[in-house]
Order: structure tokens, then C-alpha cells, then sequence
């Protein structure tokens, strides 16, 4: 799934992300499909351009720019919807803001920015959060790539690229957001306590990036379902870490975990407070926590999981919902190079030297069913979807089929084993397929 949700433009769709919408009884709603409802841009069209979708254009928000550039919602890499359906959040890492919309009818209701000079000319159109500097300060939002809900509804959290994690305090009635803080591992010159726009954990540390803090490198987080823990993707550790959630939505540093050392030499001998989940020996896929991206958790809150791009592999964890403590149990891996005795992954049938054509690699996105029976992962360089079989007991993963966008996937493992093709499969690097978005990101 491509990293940047929208250039510029925020579409609402029929049972799309669980707006609440009226129901409409077409052919689209009954078989369970998508209807577009309307969209909102933050781009201000010119004359030359065609008015889209359906030549009657986007609604504008009020923070419009030319260029989309400085409206706030240049360049969305992350989306969100409220439990409730009415509020979605967005986040730019391109204007280092976050913004938050009524989602039906769409309508931008605010949005907040650390960067002072998100506009050269004319009235800043976000409200200025503290410690406000240029595009380049790191100021707890600098790069902010992803955002969340907490189940409870009382929560926004984001991650930004300057190793810090935001809180936003959200009223359930409006949806609208109060800004509350944010907290990093970063304590160095160059991170974001220097000015004190974030609180440093306990454990932060001088390295860049909250290297060694058990907060380093933050990528996404995810909230428990009974919104009492919060768990986030390290990627400089790498690994998980475990956060306490209050009542009030602050968070405080419990433990982490991480699949291998850090890829970065350190003369003076500085280690994680992590601990690895397994020896490092025979261990090719870092335990499936080799750049881990997404967390899910299952209904129950009995099973955590955590998908590594870098591996094409899932690690698996089973969660204690009474004190949100978590158990590597195994993972799930479609690249099998240097694989040995004491090799924590299982293997799917397709595994190979390093998990390409196996609907696994490079695959970054998960969502669980609600059930709790099944997963899905998105491969981005495969174009392709996997699902998994889930073992509600164990909480175990097994392959169990997948489909791609490219006619010759799964040509390397034989046909058997391939993948069943979607009916507008193309040839490899062709992009008119509805699931070949990963030609754009890899050209």
C-alpha cells in the first residue's frame, strides 16, 4: 500500500471506512461494494484541469492553496475513522500537520502544524501547536506519518519522523481535537526535547532517533482493544514497545521486545533495554521483527502480530489482556535465505531466497477479522493480497491463499502454489490493475 493515501484529496465512500452513512439499496451496497459519495481537496483547481470525479470537482477546504502546498492536507500519509464513524483524522507529513474532519458531509474542522512557515504569504491557515518552527524543526511533528483512534473514542495519537509520539484529547461529541503533548526517546541536540516541544521517557537516550531507548524509531502504533495499553513498531530498535495508557490518554514506557540487534555500531557499548525474543543465531528474519511496520491486535486481545517488510514475515505474540504483557510465540515467513537449527519462523509453501512472488514480500499493511479466524496483508511489490488462517486458541498463523495483480505471480513456485488472479490481471510492471499500486512506488 503506497505510503501517500492522496495527493491532496480525501474521498468518502460508501462502506468504505465505516462513515455513517444513510444506506442506499443499490446493486454496489448489496454485494458489499464501494459507491462514491463525495471528496474534499485541499488543491484549488485551474482552469486547465478536468473538474473530477464526475466533472463536478471536490468541495475545498478553507485552508485551499494553488498547489495543495501549505493547505494543511498536502500529501495525506495516514487515515483514520473515529469508532463512532462521524470524525476521520488525517496527517501530512509534506505541511507536518494533522487535521481532523466531519465525515459526513466532509468538512475540514481543524488542523494543527508545528511549521511556522507552512505558508510563504496570507494567514497561516493551521493553529500553530507550541514550539512552532520551520519545516526542518524537529518539534514532535516534523514528518508526522501516522495516526490513530483509540476504541474509546477519547484518544488521537500520531508518529512522526522525528521519533515522537503526539496526543491529541478528543471530545466524543464533536470529534475535535485539544493538543495534550507528546513524548520521545530522542534527548540528543538534534531531537525534539531540545526545545521542549516533547517529554523524554525515562529511558531516552543522546543517540538520534531514540536509538537504545526502547523508543527508537517509532513507525505506527495500535491501542488495545479495552484502550488500556498502547503498542508501537520500532524500527531502529527493532522491535515493540508496551506503553500504559491513562484514563486521561498519556502514555508511560512498561517494557519492549525486539527481534535483533540494532543495525548500527556503537563503539561505547550501548545496548537496548529490549530484550530479543530469540537468539540472533540462524535467525534470518529477525524473529519477523526485522523493520516492523504495522501491530494488530485480535478482538479477544489474546493475539498481537506485527508485519516486517524487510523479512516478508509476520511475528506472532500472544497478549495477556489482564496487564497487556506479550509472548513471541513465532512467526510466519516467505523468506527462507540462511535459515538453520533454532530458526524461530515457520515457512509458507511459497517461501524462497528472499520472498519475492510469494504475495508476501514487502508486505506492510495487515487488518484481522473481527471474528478473529483470518488475517490479510497487502504486498506492495508483489501486488498482491495474502490471508492467513487464524488458530483463535493458539493464536497460530497458517497460509491460506492469495490473489495478484501480476499474470505471472507465483511462476517462481509453481502453479499450484500461485496465486489466484484478479480478472484484470496484467503483465508484471504494467499499472492498470486495481491492485498494482506498487509499479508507482517501485518506479
Amino acid at each position: 500500500m503506497p505510503r501517500v493515501l492522496s495527493a491532496l484529496l480525501l474521498a468518502a465512500v460508501l462502506l468504505g471506512v465505516g462513515l455513517a452513512v444513510a444506506p442506499r439499496a443499490d446493486s454496489a451496497a448489496a454485494a458489499g461494494g464501494l459507491r462514491f459519495v463525495e471528496c474534499l481537496t485541499g488543491k484549488r483547481p485551474v482552469t486547465v484541469e478536468p473538474r473530477t470525479p464526475r466533472e463536478g470537482g471536490c468541495k475545498l477546504t478553507g485552508t485551499v492553496a494553488g498547489d495543495g502546498e501549505g493547505s494543511g492536507v498536502n500529501h495525506l500519509s495516514g487515515l483514520v475513522a473515529s469508532p463512532d464513524g462521524r470524525s476521520l483524522y488525517a496527517v501530512s507529513n509534506s505541511d507536518d500537520a494533522v487535521a481532523a474532519f466531519a465525515s459526513r458531509p466532509l468538512a475540514l474542522q481543524q488542523c494543527f502544524t508545528t511549521n511556522a512557515k507552512l505558508r510563504d504569504r496570507g494567514k497561516q491557515p493551521c493553529t500553530l501547536l507550541p514550539h512552532p518552527g520551520t519545516e526542518d524543526v524537529v518539534s514532535g511533528f516534523n514528518g508526522v506519518h501516522f495516526v490513530t483512534v483509540s476504541p474509546d473514542g477519547r484518544s488521537v495519537y500520531t508518529v512522526s519522523d522525528d521519533g515522537s509520539i503526539g496526543l491529541f484529547a478528543r471530545a466524543r461529541s464533536s470529534g475535535k481535537l485539544t493538543y495534550k503533548g507528546c513524548i520521545t526517546g530522542d534527548r540528543s541536540r538534534f531531537g525534539s526535547t531540545r526545545n521542549g516541544a516533547c517529554k523524554a521517557i525515562p529511558s531516552a537516550t543522546n543517540f538520534s532517533g531514540g536509538l537504545f531507548s526502547g523508543l527508537g524509531g517509532p513507525v505506527t502504533l495500535t491501542v488495545s482493544p479495552d484502550s488500556r495499553f498502547v503498542y508501537v513498531t520500532l524500527s531502529e530498535e527493532p522491535g515493540i514497545e508496551t506503553l500504559a495508557r491513562s484514563p486521561d490518554g498519556s502514555l508511560q514506557f512498561v517494557s519492549c521486545l525486539r527481534g535483533k540487534a540494532s543495525r548500527f555500531f556503537v563503539s561505547n557499548g550501548a545496548t537496548s533495554p529490549c530484550p530479543l525474543v530469540a537468539p540472533e543465531a540462524n535467525n534470518p528474519n529477525g524473529s519477523g521483527l526485522a523493520g516492523p511496520r504495522r501491530i494488530v491486535i485480535s478482538a479477544d486481545g489474546t493475539s498481537l502480530y506485527a508485519t516486517s517488510a524487510r523479512g516478508a514475515s509476520i511475528a506472532e505474540f500472544r497478549r495477556d489482556p489482564a496487564d497487556g504483557a506479550l509472548t513471541f510465540s513465532g512467526c510466519l515467513a516467505a523468506a527462507n535465505r540462511g535459515t538453520g537449527p533454532g530458526d524461530p519462523c515457520r515457512y509458507v509453501p511459497q517461501a524462497n531466497d528472499i520472498g519475492v512472488d510469494t504475495a508476501m514480500y514487502g508486505m506492510r499493511e495487515i487488518a484481522i477479522a473481527p471474528d478473529g479466524t483470518g488475517l490479510y496483508g497487502i504486498s506492495t511489490y508483489d501486488d498482491a493480497v495474502a490471508a492467513f488462517a487464524r488458530d483463535p486458541a493458539t493464536g497460530q498463523l497458517s497460509y491460506a491463499s492469495c490473489i495478484g495483480a501480476e499474470s505471472d505471480l507465483g511462476k517462481e513456485f509453481g502453479e499450484r502454489q500461485g496465486c489466484r488472479r484478479e480478472s484484470q490481471a496484467t503483465a508484471p510492471g504494467r499499472c492498470d490493475s486495481g491492485l498494482a499500486n506498487a509499479c508507482h512506488e517501485r518506479s
